[in-house]
């Protein structure tokens, strides 16, 4: 398959000890790969993320999914279920270790549809940040999409 440009709906929301944080919800464009263990999908992040402009790109293979950012926020993160990994988060404002623990991660496609999901911890440093959980549902840009914007 070649690259097939798609809108993605990215789902995320927070949750401390008993609070939930409301779902975050954006729409982007984007765009859908066959790579060769499974997908590669990128988008650009919107203003509502906190991460404005960032380009964002998943690596989806079996078992795992690799989360660049690349832009003003800049980072590699790795997530395989039940597995801690390691990596650096460089803002404008420096550098932060992380360490990610994916506690859920499942992602299917088929065609130019389909979906990614992940529940994740991250703790910086000492501090634990909650439960992070993100959704993205993968649909083929319909051609008037295209020609409207």
């Amino acid at each position: 398959m070649s690259n097939t440009n798609v809108i993605i709906t990215i789902q995320s929301r927070q949750c401390f000890a008993d609070l939930k944080e409301d779902w975050v919800e954006q729409v982007a464009p984007g765009c859908l790969e066959q790579g060769t263990g499974g997908y590669i999908l990128t988008y650009l992040e919107g203003e509502s993320s906190g991460l404005g402009g960032t380009r964002t790109t998943l690596e989806l293979e079996k078992g795992k999914i690799t989360l660049t950012r690349a832009g003003e926020y800049h980072s590699q993160m790795v997530f395989e279920e039940g597995a801690s990994h390691v990596s650096d988060y460089q803002t404008p404002y420096g550098t932060l270790p992380l360490e990610i623990l994916t506690q859920r991660l499942s992602w299917d496609m088929e065609g130019q549809r389909g979906r990614v999901e992940l529940d994740y911890r991250i703790q910086i440093g000492p501090q634990q940040s909650g439960l992070t959980q993100l959704r993205l549902w993968v649909n083929e840009k319909r051609e008037e999409e295209e020609h409207d914007g």
